[in-house]
């Protein structure tokens, strides 16, 4: 996977997070963590190593599903019946 300005990814702490700029080989997502091209956080903390690669069209159907969740007492029910909880 290689790295790119204003793609979404998911991170091995299960966060999502975007790409906002590069500079001089560094890649810094928008809570200014650090990335090398191929995903790996420069530093310590493993869960912050990008895993995946999310397009934007599932990024927002994702942000859609969440505020739907949210918002529609129906689609909350629906959901939380199907998931056991």
């Amino acid at each position: 996977m290689k790295l790119e300005v204003g793609e979404y990814y998911l991170s091995a702490g299960g966060e999502i997070v975007q790409i906002e700029y590069f500079d001089k080989s560094v890649y810094y997502d928008t809570s200014e963590n650090y990335y090398e091209e191929n995903g790996k956080c420069i530093g310590d903390c493993r869960e912050f190593d990008l895993i995946a690669h999310i397009p934007k069209e599932l990024h927002l159907h994702i942000l859609n599903e969440i505020n739907s969740f949210y918002t529609d007492k129906d689609f909350m029910k629906t959901v939380k019946n199907a998931w056991g909880k």
